[in-house]
């Protein structure tokens, strides 16, 4: 269990990766029960597009940085709508908060 923003979520592992750096960054949490947060307000994700639109237009250089950490019992689809509304907002930095997996075996 990680607690990113203020909200625990248990995060997938993976092999490796970079961070973000001190650019413009929200953060998209999404718990186990599905429920979705914007840094640490509860968010509908019908909302979610006009909020990080919003808050894209207040970023430093209009290159908003997205990251979302998801529980790692959360619904694929809760995941795929939250990519379609950062699309519509126009957000072309998107990246995933994991937590660093030792070793991968393939079987």
């Amino acid at each position: 269990m990680k607690t990113v923003s203020g909200l625990s979520v248990d995060l997938p592992a993976i092999t490796a990766g970079k961070g973000i750096g001190d650019k413009d960054c929200v953060v998209i949490s999404i718990t186990a029960e599905n429920q979705v947060y914007l840094n640490k307000d509860s968010i509908n994700i019908e909302d979610l597009s006009r909020r990080i639109f919003e808050l894209q237009k207040k970023a430093k250089d209009k290159n908003l940085i997205v990251a979302i950490n998801g529980d790692e019992k959360a619904s694929h689809g809760i995941t795929v709508g939250i990519l379609a509304a950062l699309q519509e907002a126009n957000v072309n930095q998107v990246f995933f908060e994991t937590n660093e997996r030792k070793s991968l075996k393939i079987q």
